[in-house]
């Protein structure tokens, strides 16, 4: 697998690039095309991957840039739309140099029962149909990836901490660490939930450094949805909360080192402070 932080990956003009939804997620080849949503000041979209597609005849790359149904569709539905899908799971692949067939080659697969001016991509509503089957509670894990986007973070995928996304600071270097990871609660109702489970996620995100964001999302109690289309987005809120673990001990300490607490802790135990209790005289 190859680091996000890909140094040869120059910035590329802006434009629609094409990729190939496999029935798991969505490839995209070509220099060109993987440069314009991978490289960093383009969003870092997607996991680079070397050597996993043989190049066309007199093609110098022989990397794959994979894209998980979530990012794709934000490439798809978000303004402007900076993606095209082509519907790859009965066998076609992607065009090699930037995702653009030649001009006079024979249109294949779903471009070939296509009009002239239809490149064969899927629409928007039927890239829905096919990430949702791909993708358990898709348009819940959607509302969330888009939400931290719009919220101006760059995300990746956060198997390796436990977690559904990491957070990178998009004005930092491709190869910063994360600085949080976020977590999906309210998703799949048959998942644990527990102060057990939460505790676990909490252990390791402080083991790796990361804070830990619980993301809720779901229409309000007692409303239903149907998630049938894109629109749904509108009725699925995100509220998120930091988690932290919290040590009496630590927090003692803290305590003890603040001058002010200091000395309002000294004048409430001689009685003269604020929230001190009178007492009795002895009568």
């Amino acid at each position: 697998m190859a680091s996000h932080g890909s140094a040869e990956l120059a910035d590329a003009p802006t434009g629609v690039v094409h990729g190939v939804f496999d029935g798991d997620e969505v490839v995209v080849v070509g220099v060109e095309a993987v440069e314009a949503v991978h490289a960093w000041s383009r969003g870092g979209f997607g996991e680079l991957l070397h050597g996993l597609i043989a190049p066309a005849a007199g093609a110098a790359a022989s990397f794959s840039l994979h894209l998980s149904p979530v990012e794709a569709f934000f490439l798809v539905f978000e303004q402007p739309p900076r993606l095209r899908v082509l519907d790859g799971r009965s066998g076609e692949r992607a065009p090699a140099g930037g995702g653009d067939a030649p001009a006079d080659a024979e249109p294949t697969g779903p471009a070939a029962s296509s009009a002239a001016d239809d490149d064969g991509a899927m629409g928007v509503q039927a890239c829905w149909d096919a990430f949702r089957s791909a993708t358990p509670e898709f348009a819940r894990t959607y509302a969330v990836y888009r939400a931290l986007r719009a919220a101006g973070w760059h995300l990746r995928d956060g198997l390796k901490f436990g977690v559904d996304f990491a957070l990178y600071d998009p004005s930092g270097s491709p190869g910063a660490h994360a600085e949080f990871a976020a977590l999906l609660v309210g998703v799949d109702a048959s998942a644990e939930r527990s102060w057990l489970w939460l505790q676990r996620h909490l252990r390791v995100c402080r083991t790796v450094a990361k804070k830990l964001l619980l993301c809720s999302v779901g229409p309000a109690r007692g409303e239903s949805l149907d998630e049938a289309t894109p629109g749904c987005l509108e009725c699925l809120p995100v509220e998120m909360v930091e988690m932290d673990t919290w040590s009496a001990g630590k927090e003692h300490a803290k305590q003890s080192r603040e001058p002010g607490r200091r000395k309002e802790s000294k004048l409430t135990e001689e009685g003269g402070g604020p929230g001190s209790v009178a007492r009795d005289a002895p009568g």
